[in-house]
């Protein structure tokens, strides 16, 4: 296997968007004590904060699907990304508990569409014998985020005690 034929092409932006679509929909776990701590949130109210994005998210992949076999999957990937940094601005600048919530879920449905249309634009770009590879790292890049977000909540942690 020859690195340069999986990330000499559009392979490190699948693994950047992937990164980066995430980067937003992680963010709250870290940042759940300051959330709660802001807003006078009880356990229940914290973790409908998390769950708010989460089950929109969910919800949102199967329509996405849907519409990624229907429509240019580079469209839905942009609306995939775009809409979770559109929607993720007003998460942040939200001055009330349930505005928040709000847009939590607009983010989660605007980001449903980013996994149902990358693997299909990765599997054209790449030659099929190095498929297997190039979607491995393509899930690293997303998944990257976790590992980063596990050591900011540490970080956050010390450094609020």
């Amino acid at each position: 296997m020859k690195l340069h034929a999986i990330f000499g092409g559009m392979m490190p932006l699948f693994v950047m968007g992937h990164f980066s679509h995430h980067i937003l929909t992680t963010a709250t776990v870290p940042l759940i004590p300051f959330i709660r701590s802001t807003f006078n949130l009880d356990y229940m109210q914290s973790g409908l904060v998390f769950s708010a994005f989460t089950l929109a998210y969910g919800f949102g992949r199967p329509p996405a699907g849907w519409l990624a076999d229907r429509i240019d999957p580079r469209k839905l990937m942009t609306v995939g990304i775009s809409g979770v940094t559109l929607a993720g601005i007003p998460v942040g600048l939200s001055q009330t508990f349930v505005l928040m919530i709000v847009f939590l879920v607009l983010m989660g449905i605007l980001s449903g569409g980013y996994h149902p249309s990358a693997p299909p634009l990765i599997s054209a770009s790449m030659k099929p014998e190095n498929l297997g590879t190039a979607l491995g790292f393509h899930n690293i890049g997303g998944g990257a985020l976790f590992t980063i977000t596990l050591l900011c909540s540490f970080w956050l942690w010390e450094r609020r005690n």
